[in-house]
């Protein structure tokens, strides 16, 4: 299943209770504002958007949980 959008496991709601949440939630948003611009303006398949989308989301997402269970609050 290579390439297919899958569900991701981390979103941003789950990170905004976490220190530093805000930023990722800020960062969520820039980051499909600019993958969806992108489809908009034909520079790029709504599906390989989305995948990317999550690839990148799942990444930074779980440092960002790793991060803040090592954080104190």
């Amino acid at each position: 299943m290579a390439g297919k959008p899958r569900r991701t496991g981390v979103d941003g709601s789950h990170i905004r209770a976490l220190k530093g949440g805000a930023d990722t939630a800020v960062r969520d948003g820039t980051l499909l504002s600019r993958s969806l611009t992108a489809v908009q303006r034909d520079e790029a398949e709504l599906p390989a958007v989305v995948a990317q989308y999550e690839l990148r989301m799942i990444d930074y997402g779980f440092t960002a949980v790793t991060e803040g269970l090592h954080t104190p609050t």
